[in-house]
């Protein structure tokens, strides 16, 4: 009689909790290119734009070779941005702003005004002029000392100390945007790098000529991050439980679709979860993987409508669901500021 209650009261346990395989556990994930918004979307918005000269705070004749050539530089940049198979920005010719700059006798020595900006401007006929400072770069080395410890074939072991350098660089400017239509400055802020090579052998340490290119390289793309939507690779998490799929054929028919999604033939696996789908709405991993499905193909009012079912099925919070659900608000915020961005002239 015993055994009976317990078996009854473990049945009715099962009743109460679902005794069925535990779900969301099982994940793999798939990594795809996602295009974020500026950080900054008003200097976004301004996409016919010229560079001038950079003001560069040393003395000595290769100041004005210097400036020419970050201004360069940072004209590559802003010409290697691509959205949708074209160039973001509009950007006019180091030739024509040098000839406008040499027949108007503007001086572009040192920074210019913001007023002397906005005619260059509007004689080269650009919305916005960039222009800013660019630091001397901060060089350092210093010797420190770490222990080695060296021990014979008997154990017996000794300490030694030997001498290692440290290099250190730092690379700062100051890129402003004036928008040539009201004068105002849009942009403007410090941005600074700093790249350390250390090493107890002098040839593994890189040369402080390495060290500069990568600190200009990082600091020219935190740059563009701020003044052009950019992509960045986004990891998703799919699921392959197969929790409350009612049918074996179903159930067949889910794995495959797990089978191509991890072939990166997500497009064919969302379209077989998709006719699945009516018969097993109460699965939770099934309702994920297809808000997953929205969200890659950029319906995110799906995926949220989705996502929020699948969070409705379950009996207490999965983390996978709210990372989910946090992710794709932020998304649809972020693809409004997108609009904005692209759609402006």
């Amino acid at each position: 009689m015993v055994k009976t209650i317990n078996l009854l009261t473990m049945g009715g346990l099962c009743l109460l909790v679902s005794c069925a395989p535990e779900v969301m556990k099982n994940t793999f994930p798939i990594t795809i290119p996602a295009l974020i918004p500026a950080n900054y979307t008003e200097a976004s918005q301004i996409k016919s734009i010229a560079v001038l000269p950079f003001s560069v705070n040393v003395e000595g004749k290769d100041a004005s070779k210097e400036s020419t050539e970050f201004a360069s530089q940072l004209e590559s940049v802003l010409a290697s941005v691509i959205i949708d198979d074209k160039s973001y920005f509009k950007l006019v010719d180091r030739l024509t702003v040098n000839r406008v700059i040499q027949e108007q006798k503007f001086k572009v020595s040192v920074l210019p005004s913001d007023d002397e900006a906005v005619q260059i401007g509007k004689f080269i006929g650009v919305r916005g002029i960039y222009t800013g400072i660019l630091y001397p770069v901060s060089k350092s080395e210093k010797n420190y000392q770490e222990e080695r410890v060296e021990c014979d074939k008997k154990n017996n072991c000794t300490k030694r100390y030997v001498t290692c350098i440290q290099r250190k660089l730092t690379f700062s400017f100051i890129p402003r945007l004036i928008d040539v239509e009201t004068g105002r400055v849009v942009y403007s802020r410090t941005i600074t790098v700093d790249k350390v090579s250390s090493g107890c052998n002098v040839s593994s340490l890189q040369s402080f000529e390495e060290l500069e290119r990568s600190a200009k390289k990082e600091a020219l793309m935190e740059f563009i991050r701020d003044v052009a939507p950019y992509y960045v690779n986004m990891k998703f998490d799919l699921v392959d439980s197969e929790d409350n799929i009612k049918s074996r054929e179903d159930k067949k028919k889910f794995n495959t679709a797990l089978e191509f999604a991890k072939k990166n033939r997500i497009d064919r696996a969302c379209s077989i979860w998709g006719e699945i789908y009516e018969r097993n709405q109460k699965s939770i991993s099934l309702t994920y993987n297809l808000g997953v499905c929205k969200e890659l193909s950029g319906d995110l009012a799906g995926a949220l409508d989705f996502y929020q079912k699948a969070d409705s099925l379950t009996q207490k919070p999965i983390d996978l669901i709210n990372e989910a659900l946090e992710r794709v608000k932020l998304q649809i915020e972020r693809q409004e500021r997108l609009k904005q961005q692209i759609k402006s002239s």
